[in-house]
């Protein structure tokens, strides 16, 4: 099982709405995570939509962390269908910057990444505030057949 000192043992997707500086100093200390700009080979201008990404996430073997807080709602049926487990972030109401992304994001992912592990067999759909440190909240279980 991976320890909170360690970075997370499977590979994460950093959506578009989060800082790809956070995803390049992250994979700088061995993390496995790739941003949407270049899983799918394209600008940071170019817009990739969820219904892309979610089934990509499944095919590639990744799990979703976004900021888009209503993506939950507006593709339950997608996340379910694909069997995603995706992490929501909430932000701050003034933002956040570099740093500070950061470090709720790697303490965030490391936490998701053990609850991910605890529950093996389970895709789950969780959320974590904006607070350092902040608890994941399961939203959604789901039990793979």
């Amino acid at each position: 099982m991976p320890s909170l000192r360690s970075p997370a043992s499977r590979p994460f997707l950093i959506d578009h709405q989060l800082n790809p500086a956070v995803a390049k100093a992250l994979r700088e200390a061995d993390w496995n995570v790739r941003t949407v700009t270049e899983l799918f080979n394209v600008s940071p201008q170019q817009k990739i939509t969820d219904q892309e990404i979610i089934p990509r996430c499944a095919a590639d073997g990744l799990t979703w962390v976004t900021a888009d807080i209503r993506a939950r709602a507006q593709h339950r049926r997608l996340l379910r269908e694909h069997l995603v487990s995706v992490l929501f972030v909430r932000r701050p109401p003034t933002g956040m910057n570099s740093r500070y992304e950061l470090a709720l994001l790697a303490n965030a992912i490391r936490h998701f990444d053990i609850c991910l592990e605890q529950e093996k067999g389970s895709v789950l759909q969780c959320r974590v505030g904006w607070g350092l440190p902040s608890p994941i909240e399961v939203l959604e279980r789901i039990r793979r057949d």
